[in-house]
């Protein structure tokens, strides 16, 4: 029976066996689950900030390099929340 003091498994670490409790092992895992569950979503807001990024590459090369009937016109341009410049006059 495993009371949480008793030491159950031995882990190697550096080279060396290091004796953990129940108790430690438990804490140790869920220490570690947090730690992959945080970076886990920090992946997943770099990948949406990366398919963002790409999003707009690639409307900025189509109006510097596109044909000009390829290019957004002003309403277009709201519709995907570009800004429109205006001239002063």
């Amino acid at each position: 029976m495993v009371d949480g003091t008793s030491p159950v498994r031995g882990v190697v670490t550096a080279g060396k066996v290091m004796v953990m409790t129940f108790a430690e092992l438990v804490a140790s895992n869920a220490a570690l689950s947090g730690e992959v569950r945080r970076s886990h979503e920090a992946l997943k807001i770099a990948q949406l900030t990366i398919d963002k990024m790409k999003v707009e590459l690639a409307y900025l090369r189509r109006m510097k390099y596109g044909r000009s009937s390829e290019r957004l016109e002003h309403p277009q341009l709201e519709l995907i929340g570009g800004q429109v410049a205006t001239t002063g006059g």
